[in-house]
């Protein structure tokens, strides 16, 4: 692949899906602006699911799939169903077609993707040629609860409209993840070990290579590249030692054996893992190879379909380094591509690729299919040795929050617990949070409220707690609570202050015409019942502006019902900033009188007063 070429795996997979002759062929047809997939009138035309790449403004390159329809009949057709299936697995937005008012189909393909977290776009086809337009989309909308698009994919009308769709229904999340994390940053030196063996074929570098490549160039880094061989030479010819070393699993140890102490060191199959996949998963997982027998049975998983090399790491080297590690009778079954088991538990162990073929929602997804049957994952390629070093890298680089913060968390942590250790203990904590990758971040915030709270984190119990998520809530509570109890004393006493001016206040404000009043709040309490009543944020928002006299804030209500809240006002400067009824509605039009009147009135005193 060249530099400028966006690989499918890190597109955005936007997967079409519907019955047959609903007209997902024609419609992404129409998106594309190519032939992509073969049109036909005949039901089942698309056999497979059906891939065009394109860039789409102020979105990025995109991966539109079509998909086999979803009502296909008989042996032929289950097949296809489940491949369509299979497609929701690498799905990052759905496009769900509607053939006409009947849902019951599209509703359990919504609930399917809603499982995943998939956002939706219901669309209704055929435009050109449907009768009642009108009854149809409310009935979808009816049974379906979502609106639908309408648009005609032959006559190309309502395209913007899905593109648009496509644009709001972007994940917040997408893209942002990257290979090196928050590793490098613009300016720092990166060296490259790449060994070219057979894997890396003359004439090209192996995809994880040239990925990370760009990335590194688009943030602006230093790179250096030089085969195994060529270390020494290079890191002699630099004026000062890189700030990352990456390199291929096979040399890892050789690598580390060389580089500069102050040089972080990891391989891309690991960059690459955690870029795709849960990196701390794996790392859980490698441990279970201690733990397999010769009656153990063992998956590979290969995302790449290519003739294997000779002696692929894979397909020959590790099947064979297992069983001379384990025994000659350990079974060891492999697959490639799309091709992975929804039934895990035969196996003792899934040895993954660093799936760079695959996009991120697909690896996410084999991952908590094992997760959920309870069978440990880990990566072809681990090598690594635990240190100290690797730990905190591993734990650090696929995290958005600063490396300092993560590097004084996990300092703490180390203190107490080997480095293999304290990946267990934050796997087990991960129970309570989703996935391992969550947990650091409130472990420091923990570690924080420990300090706050005069605990001494030097002590393993402190340190090393059993439930994170408990004692953090815990202790959440507790700091809310001191801080409330603060609060209430410091506004108890600027409340005091406001009593002094409140009668003052009321002479000023106080005010009655047509069957309805104005009055100040008289302190925090009365602020307090107001916004239960009227479903608003003055209490939360403005009680500290209304006791430190930066603004007022005045309430409207009935004669006749004068405990009741009717209205809220904020008055600052002889100006009505706010004027809401319940709900922050418009004050209704008596109140928008009375206010008239009432500002008049408060004029009126200030001439009385400036004439006296």
């Amino acid at each position: 692949m060249s530099l400028n070429n966006t690989p499918a795996a890190n597109r955005l997979h936007i997967v079409l899906f519907g019955k047959r002759n609903s007209g997902k062929s024609s419609l992404i047809n129409a998106l594309t602006g190519q032939d992509t997939a073969l049109v036909s009138d005949i039901p089942g035309t698309t056999t497979d699911a059906v891939s065009k790449a394109m860039e789409i403004q102020h979105i990025g390159p995109c991966l539109f799939i079509d998909t086999p329809g979803f009502d296909d009949e008989g042996e032929l057709g289950e097949m296809r169903i489940t491949r369509t299936l299979k497609a929701i697995e690498r799905t990052d937005i759905a496009l769900l077609l509607c053939e006409d008012g009947n849902c019951e189909d599209e509703k359990q393909w919504m609930e399917q993707l809603n499982k995943r977290n998939i956002p939706v776009i219901l669309i209704l086809n055929k435009a050109d040629i449907r009768k009642d337009i009108a009854s149809t989309r409310d009935r979808i909308e009816k049974e379906c609860g979502q609106n639908p698009l309408i648009i005609s994919a032959k006559e190309q009308t309502g395209i913007e409209k899905i593109l648009q769709a496509i644009l709001e229904k972007l994940p917040a999340d997408f893209g942002q993840q990257t290979i090196t994390g928050d590793l490098v940053k613009e300016g720092d030196l990166v060296l490259l070990v790449m060994p070219q063996d057979i894997q890396a074929p003359k004439g090209r570098l192996i995809l994880p290579q040239v990925q990370t490549m760009r990335e590194l160039l688009d943030k602006k880094c230093l790179v250096m590249s030089c085969t195994t061989d060529k270390i020494a030479a290079t890191l002699q010819a630099l004026s000062y030692p890189p700030k990352l070393i990456i390199t291929d699993s096979q040399v890892f140890h050789a690598v580390y054996e060389q580089k500069p102490a102050e040089s972080l060191l990891t391989s891309f199959s690991v960059l690459m893992a955690g870029y795709k996949g849960d990196i701390l998963y794996y790392m859980e997982g490698a441990s279970a190879i201690d733990r397999l027998t010769p009656q153990s049975r063992v998956l590979i998983a290969e995302a790449c379909t290519h003739a294997p090399a000779t002696e692929d790491i894979g397909r020959v080297k590790l099947p064979r380094m297992l069983r001379k590690k384990i025994g000659e009778e350990l079974q060891i079954d492999i697959v490639a591509g799309t091709d992975f088991p929804e039934d895990l538990t035969p196996y003792h162990l899934i040895i993954h690729c660093g799936a760079c073929m695959f996009n991120r929602k697909y690896v996410l997804n084999r991952i908590d299919n094992a997760r959920k049957q309870q069978i440990p994952m880990t990566l072809k390629k681990y090598g690594c040795k635990m240190t100290d070093e690797n730990f905190r890298f591993f734990l650090v680089f696929q995290h958005s929050w600063s490396q300092q913060k993560c590097y004084k968390a996990l300092d703490v942590l180390r203190q107490h617990l080997s480095p293999q250790k304290a990946i267990n203990w934050v796997n087990r904590q991960a129970a309570g949070y989703g996935t391992p990758t969550n947990v650091l971040s409130d472990y420091s915030d923990y570690l924080d409220q420990c300090r706050r709270l005069g605990l001494d984190v030097n002590r393993k119990e402190v340190a090393v707690p059993q439930n994170l998520r408990d004692l953090h809530r815990q202790y959440s509570e507790e700091l809310t609570r001191r801080a409330n109890e603060k609060k209430a004393k410091e506004q108890a006493e600027r409340a005091k202050k406001l009593a002094k001016d409140l009668p003052k206040l009321k002479r000023k404000y106080t005010y009655a015409s047509s069957g309805l009043f104005i009055r100040p709040a008289e302190g925090p309490e009365d602020l307090l019942k107001e916004g239960c009543a009227q479903h608003n944020c003055v209490y939360s928002c403005y009680t500290e502006k209304y006791l430190d006299r930066k603004t007022d804030i005045l309430f409207v209500r009935k004669q006749s019902d004068p405990d009741k809240s009717y209205v809220t006002v904020e008055f600052k400067d002889g100006t009505v900033i706010q004027c809401r009824a319940d709900h922050n509605r418009p004050a209704p039009p008596d109140v928008q009188e009375f206010m008239q009147a009432w500002l008049a009135y408060l004029q009126s005193n200030r001439k009385a007063k400036a004439v006296s």
